[in-house]
């Protein structure tokens, strides 16, 4: 149970941080089911989700705070899975700031 709480205020902090570096990728209130949402999802590493329930922005910030951290593996997911959308979804979403 310690350990969930830690990664729930991990995820959190994580969710602040991303505003932090730009305030346009949290638009939705971080609020305990969506900090339960983001953990979740980035376990699974269910990016698609990620992207659709909390914006392109969201997925680009999170890509760049991984590519600082050099997990170029998670990196290369999100890539994927931007250009998944942009192929399926005919758009531009672009892979980088």
């Amino acid at each position: 149970m310690e350990k969930y709480l830690t990664e729930k205020l991990l995820i959190r902090i994580l969710i602040y941080e991303l505003r932090d570096k730009n305030p346009n990728s949290v638009t939705f209130v971080v609020d305990d089911a969506t900090v339960n949402s983001v953990l979740l999802h980035l376990k699974t590493d269910k990016y698609t989700t990620l992207l659709y329930t909390y914006g392109s922005q969201f997925l680009l910030e999170l890509l760049n705070y991984y590519e600082d951290l050099e997990m170029y593996e998670k990196c290369a997911l999100i890539k994927e899975t931007i250009e998944s959308h942009n192929k399926l979804a005919n758009d531009v979403l672009p892979t980088r700031n």
